[in-house]
């Protein structure tokens, strides 16, 4: 028995299969009396989230995740008809904001992580204090284990990992050439075009794009746009070697190109997802979100992925609200100012600058959206003898 599933993968979109086999053996032994054995077994590649966390460090060190500032984590859920707006922004629930690390995370006095803190270490103290690393230091009742409304595991709230959890590093495809259009600094809006198969050399206006800096007090908005493809609109993927944005700029998602305002005859606005891969050559700091952040009036996070492969610094420190997922396995985040994230930040460590508060607000509907095919797992396994 065969049941297959195609799931497009999150990073690259690319579909993968999730099989379950069921394998059965059978043996006849013909002797004084006959004897008949069976061994049954189910053998699975599972569907998974590729979010399961508010935030994951994959570091493994003291204050992996550190917010000396304090801050606040929570969730909520983009599905329409479930997620509800008070003054533009989610009303966040007090449950399943829960942080992951392959090390400790050290919170201050002021901080809230509505949720559980899962790590392959245990404990609670003063990490690195002669004992090895402790799971949880700083404020010890910062966590409240939430997992529902109405389910909250007792204090401290720690989910013991079975070992370290390796995240697969993005990959960018030998195809695409290095950036070479650099935009902005200016107050002219910026609408981008994806790639549509592979990128052309010349990197320009197809999705192949150099460092995008809008500094000053510009108001621009550079807005990454779904492609189309013989008629059809299709999920945008683009490569930008570095994104800084300072002053009131903005990077936005618009819609299918021929949707939403300014659409003749009008159409309501459709969107598709859009994935950005920063490369980062030659950058130390291939991302600094400031301004006024990331423009997705959806919430919906899984509408804009952005992935970065190597090891410089992300600063997220803007003024606004912004929606995304963030997946830099190896790079350090660090949140400044008072940004509120919508969505999920994977990094290799997740930091507050100073007294920054640190507001991430999980977004539930990735556990539906953004999934990928795991290890092969035998699920089941019989063994019959009549």
């Amino acid at each position: 028995m065969l049941v297959r599933r195609r799931v497009p993968a999150c990073q690259n979109l690319q579909n993968l299969t999730a099989q379950l086999w069921r394998l059965t053996s059978h043996g006849d032994i013909t002797a004084v009396r006959n004897a008949e054995v069976e061994v049954s077994a189910l053998l699975e590649s599972h569907v998974l989230p590729c979010y399961n966390y508010a935030g994951f460090a994959t570091g493994n060190g003291c204050g992996s995740i550190s917010f000396a500032g304090g801050g606040t984590i929570n969730s909520y859920n983009s599905t329409p008809g479930i997620m509800t707006l008070s003054g533009g922004t989610p009303v966040t629930q007090t449950y399943e904001g829960n942080l992951g690390s392959n090390g400790n995370v050290n919170t201050a006095s002021n901080t809230t992580i509505d949720g559980t803190f899962a790590s392959p270490d245990t404990g609670v103290g003063a990490c690195g204090g002669g004992g090895g690393v402790d799971a949880l230091s700083g404020n010890t009742t910062a966590v409240t284990g939430c997992s529902t409304a109405t389910t909250c595991v007792a204090a401290p709230g720690l989910v013991k990992l079975p070992q370290t959890v390796t995240m697969v590093t993005p990959q960018i495809p030998t195809t695409v050439p290095p950036p070479s259009q650099s935009l902005g600094n200016g107050d002219v809006p910026l609408t981008l075009t994806p790639c549509t198969g592979v990128c052309p050399a010349n990197g320009a206006n197809n999705g192949n794009y150099g460092d995008i800096v809008i500094s000053g007090n510009s108001s621009a908005i550079a807005t990454f746009v779904p492609a189309v493809v013989a008629g059809t609109c299709v999920p945008g993927i683009y490569y930008v070697n570095s994104i800084s944005l300072a002053g009131n700029a903005s990077i936005a998602i618009g819609p299918c190109p021929g949707t939403g305002p300014g659409s003749n005859p009008p159409v309501p606005a459709a969107y598709m997802p859009i994935i950005i891969n920063v490369v980062g050559n030659g950058q130390t700091t291939p991302l600094d979100l400031g301004g006024n952040g990331i423009a997705n009036s959806t919430f919906n996070s899984t509408l804009l992925q952005i992935q970065y492969a190597g090891t410089g610094a992300i600063n997220l420190h803007g003024n606004g609200s912004s929606s995304a997922v963030l997946y830099a396995p190896n790079s350090p985040i660090t949140f400044s100012g008072n940004a509120n994230w919508y969505g999920s930040v994977i990094g290799n460590t997740i930091q507050s600058n100073g007294g920054a508060n640190v507001s991430i607000h999980y977004d539930r509907a990735l556990q539906q959206n953004l999934m990928t095919v795991g290890n092969w797992t035998l699920d089941t396994f019989t063994w019959s003898k009549y």
